[in-house]
């Protein structure tokens, strides 16, 4: 899925940018991959959101602090080894979505089409 996010500017409008990722909705799906590798739900939904700049482009950022393996857990064998080798405290970036201003569109209309395909 590809889809062009407009950025508004001002400090109010940021604040109402990230009020539309952070909320329970977005919580729960981006959390729900690490409930299903056996983390609490309360874990799974520590997110911090914030706002970011990525190569010189605003982006909401949503991070957890890895709790590491719940207690008890039998999923937890079930997780890829590089996520096994996260030790507890480490922040994790979970989901990053760039945000254009028109300026940006306009000056780096191929930009888009980079982002997409960038690995």
């Amino acid at each position: 899925m590809l889809s062009a996010n407009l950025w508004p500017k001002g400090e109010a409008a940021e604040a109402e940018v990230l009020a539309q990722y952070d909320n329970p909705e977005t919580r729960r799906w981006l959390g729900q991959l690490f409930c299903e590798y056996g983390l609490s739900e309360a874990a799974c939904q520590a997110l911090d959101f914030s706002i970011d700049d990525i190569e010189g482009m605003a982006a909401v950022i949503a991070a957890m602090k890895w709790p590491g393996p719940e207690k008890g857990s039998t999923q937890f064998a079930q997780v890829p080894a590089a996520v096994r080798e996260w030790s507890e405290g480490d922040s994790v970036e979970v989901f990053f979505s760039l945000h254009y201003t028109m300026e940006l569109f306009s000056k780096y209309p191929g930009s888009l089409y980079h982002h997409a395909r960038k690995k």
